[in-house]
């Protein structure tokens, strides 16, 4: 948690730099670099067999496109303006979406206690929004930085559920390797005119920025979440 919190101030620094989806490209070309060492030291070869059946790698590929590649875009464009810290309290309501998706998806019942507790944390996240004013609340003038965190916390939690209903059997660092190399995948198609036309930055707080959020921030980042 202190690692990712610490991305919300890093991605900031590389987007002085360049572009959201361009930064997402870099740095999960790290993360995968990271996660690539932790799978062949976890199963002590350099040869990776992935083998799914066609239904689980489309579900793969679902989670890689929302969980990780629209999370990460909508994830980089929101912190073009948003503050940090609304950023970080937006996104620890995506517990909420998850019940929501759950619910409607996997058919997962919630007591109304928890309807409630649905009910009270969009609220708070409203009057945080529009910083307590309640007439903007009404009107729902958000500005469009938190916006795009919100579509962030949606596509999260969307993956979650698809990862609960459909590939919770699959080992979550090899499942976290194939999304990331999907994403990244994804990633590079999106932003290879601007890979080809713009140079990289040379400034160091860029690529210690990039670094730190590909290295620990995403590879390590991942793989302690999941052990």
């Amino acid at each position: 948690m202190l690692i990712w919190a610490a991305n919300f101030y890093f991605v900031k620094i590389a987007l002085a730099y360049y572009s959201p989806m361009g930064v997402a490209a870099i740095r999960f070309f790290f993360a995968i670099l990271i996660l690539l060492g932790v799978v062949a030291i976890q199963q002590k070869t350099c040869k990776i067999r992935l083998s799914f059946p066609r239904k689980e790698w489309w579900y793969l590929f679902l989670t890689a496109f929302f969980g990780t590649f629209l999370t990460m875009y909508f994830f980089n464009k929101g912190l073009l303006t948003a503050n940090p810290i609304n950023g970080s309290l937006i996104i620890a309501t995506s517990p909420i979406f998850t019940a929501i998706f759950a619910r409607l998806l996997i058919q997962r019942i919630l007591l109304p206690l928890q309807w409630l507790s649905i009910f009270l944390s969009i609220f708070g996240v409203g009057i945080l929004l529009v910083k307590g004013d309640m007439q903007q609340l009404l009107s729902l003038q958000i500005s469009i930085g938190d916006f795009y965190i919100i579509l962030m916390s949606i596509s999260l939690s969307l993956s979650q559920v698809i990862v609960a209903k459909h590939l919770g059997h699959i080992d979550s660092i090899i499942m976290t390797l194939v999304t990331c190399l999907m994403a990244f995948l994804l990633f590079v198609i999106c932003c290879l005119p601007e890979l080809m036309t713009t140079p990289l930055p040379t400034s160091g707080l860029f690529w210690g920025s990039i670094l730190f959020m590909g290295i620990l921030g995403t590879g390590l980042g991942y793989v302690a979440f999941y052990l």
